[in-house]
Formats: structure tokens, sequence, C-alpha cells
């Protein structure tokens, strides 16, 4: 358990980086607008909400894959335009849903700090499967999770850890 709140941790202080990026300067006219990125909603595989028709977009903006049933807050968003290359990025609750039967908590864990790792300074930028580096929640609810909009009780500990690592390190970078 301690690799697991090892791992919690390291998410939680990259959420943290994330979260105290300078938001880039978008030009767009006033009144309008323009995120410069895509959300693209699927199945949720745990609730079985289903996403709206989709919308045409842009295809020169980076595409983030989000649970229909879920919602990123927006500042979750600035490390995908901070990385200023369209590709193809998914939330954790995608990553988790995906991945929820392929081990234990740490082996989950392990692949998802992997695939986030993407965000920490000094590295190249994402790759394929790329994660954003967020908590998640469901829609038009206030709590969060640092995993899953539908996360299961045993992580509520994680969970804990992961929200008091994350205010001190935003606390701290103010």
């Amino acid at each position: 358990m301690r690799e697991a709140a090892t791992i919690t941790e390291r998410m939680a202080r990259r959420e943290a980086r994330a979260l105290l990026l300078v938001p880039p300067s978008i030009p767009a006219p006033p009144g309008v607008l323009d995120p410069q990125v895509s959300l693209r909603p699927v199945t949720c595989p745990r609730c079985g909400v289903e996403p709206e028709p989709p919308r045409e977009q842009p295809d020169d903006r980076p595409v983030v894959t989000i649970l229909a049933c879920e919602t990123l807050a927006n500042r979750a968003l600035l490390p995908v335009l901070a990385a200023a290359a369209p590709g193809r990025y998914m939330s954790r609750g995608v990553f988790v849903a995906r991945h929820r039967s392929s081990g234990n908590v740490s082996d989950v864990l392990t692949a998802l700090d992997t695939a986030e790792s993407w965000a920490d300074p000094g590295r190249s930028g994402p790759s394929a499967g790329a994660v954003v580096p967020a908590s998640t929640r469901v829609a038009n609810e206030v709590t969060s999770h640092f995993l899953s909009p539908h996360p299961s009780p045993e992580l509520d500990d994680l969970n804990t850890l992961y929200a008091r690592v994350r205010y001190a390190a935003v606390r701290a970078g103010l």
C-alpha cells in the first residue's frame, strides 16, 4: 500500500503544478468563448451514460476523451494547452475505466502515473495514450476524485491523501 501512496502523492503534486500554470492568451473576439481544446465524450462503462451526438470541431486542436458522465475543471486543460501540440489525450476516468480489470490498485496507479508523466517538467511532451493529470468528478456535482467519477470506497484513504498533498502543493506554489 505504501507504493500506492507514493504514486498518489506524486500524481497530486503533478496536478498541483498543472493548476498553477499561467493560462495562455488566446486571441478571440470579445464575448467569444473558444477553449482551443475539443472534448470527446464516450459512453461510461460503469453508469452507462452515453454522449450527446458529436458536434463538428476543428481538426487542428488537441482532443481530450472523457466519460460522458464526467467533467474536468477548466484549469485541468492547461497542461494540454501548454503542450502546444495537437494530440489525443484522455481523462483519468477514461484510463481507469479501460484498465480497472488489469490488476490491483498499485498496478493501475503505476500505469496511470506513467501515462500522465508527459506533463512533468523536462519531459518531451505527450505521446499516444497521454492522460490529463487532473481529478475528475461526475458532471453537475462538486466533489471530485483523483481517479474516477465512480470511485470505489477502498480508494477513500488515497483520495484523502491526494487532496491533502495537492492542496499543500498548490498553497506552497502560490
